[in-house]
């Protein structure tokens, strides 16, 4: 984790103590809370209970995916350069 800490920190300019607290402290705790979850939030579950036609009902079924990669923006401040 301080490996990871300190690579954030050197690509986006943040102290090390803010990258470990604001991002690998928060990844981990929803980690954790998904992995947690997971089993009740990807169970099949019936979909517009109120309304139904001749006995017919409707689910929603998750199915994974597998790996996904995200490209989110940085929109931390860099370290300050002089403008010369």
């Amino acid at each position: 984790m301080e490996e990871i800490a300190l690579l954030i920190s050197q690509e986006t300019g943040k102290p090390v103590a803010e990258a470990f607290s604001m991002e690998i402290a928060t990844s981990l705790d929803l980690m954790q809370y998904f992995a947690r979850q997971a089993s009740r939030l990807l169970s099949p579950h019936d979909q517009c209970r109120a309304i139904q036609f001749d006995g017919r009902s409707s689910y929603e079924i998750y199915k994974p995916l597998g790996v996904v990669g995200i490209i989110s923006p940085g929109t931390f401040p860099g370290p300050r350069r002089s403008m010369k």
